[in-house]
């Protein structure tokens, strides 16, 4: 089993948890509804590499499930991803007999397992195998295409996940630098956003603050004479 798989699939879920939880802000963001479906795509690939890598990580020795089964057998499978078991009918079968192609009643969906992960379903109505058709041979070299498919469409998806980062940070440093410098040269000239704080004291820091100075701002305070010299003064 690849580490890195298991690891990265986690990641995937973490991403796809926070885009969903954006959405429910913005439920019409189409930046994030795009990238909440190649998300769900970047998942549903993964999974399909892992269980790909279970079945090429069987050794050639391994002996084979006991029960003998058949293209069009119509079986249980048991899946890691969820714990439950699936309907199926066998679709292919390799070589080796270790594991098989099968496709999903709920889904219709086609699948890559383990043949030990197979169980026959109980009170179901059994057709007759005789005459049943030879059974298709999937083949090593068949496992291997399948699975460099799976990872060109995986590697695609991450690519455009990248892109998407990658020019909202772009936006995001653009608008910080323009932010920090405050205006834009020529006529261009951003107002309000370079002017002196009106906060600031006068330049010879003698003076008040700019605000209610009526225009003294820079000049030095005018001088306390105590009332007491004109109250009782006669």
């Amino acid at each position: 089993m690849d580490d890195n798989l298991l690891e990265n699939l986690e990641n995937y879920k973490a991403q796809l948890s926070q885009v969903e939880a954006a959405l429910l802000i913005d439920s019409s963001d189409e930046d994030l509804l795009r990238l909440q479906k190649d998300l769900e795509e970047v998942i549903a690939l993964t999974n399909d590499l892992i269980q790909i890598n279970e079945a090429e990580g069987i050794p050639e020795k391994e002996a084979p499930s006991k029960a003998i089964w058949k293209v069009g057998d119509r079986v249980q499978v048991y899946r890691k991803i969820d714990g439950m078991l699936h309907t199926a009918t066998i679709d292919m079968i390799s070589e080796d007999g270790v594991s098989c192609t099968v496709k999903f009643d709920n889904s219709g969906l086609v699948d890559l397992v383990k043949v030990s992960l197979l169980s026959r379903i109980e009170k179901e109505d059994k057709k007759a195998t005789i005459g049943t058709k030879p059974v298709n041979k999937l083949t090593r070299e068949e496992l291997e295409k399948r699975k460099e498919i799976k990872k060109k469409k995986l590697m695609k998806k991450k690519q455009r996940m990248k892109d998407f980062e990658e020019a909202r940070e772009t936006g995001k440093q653009k608008w910080q630098t323009f932010f920090k410098k405050g205006n834009l040269k020529g006529k261009n000239k951003v107002r309000g956003l370079n002017k002196k704080s009106i906060f600031a004291s006068a330049v010879d820091g003698k003076g008040k603050i700019g605000i209610g100075t009526c225009g003294t701002s820079g000049k030095g305070m005018t001088s306390f004479t105590p009332a007491s010299q004109y109250m009782y003064k006669k």
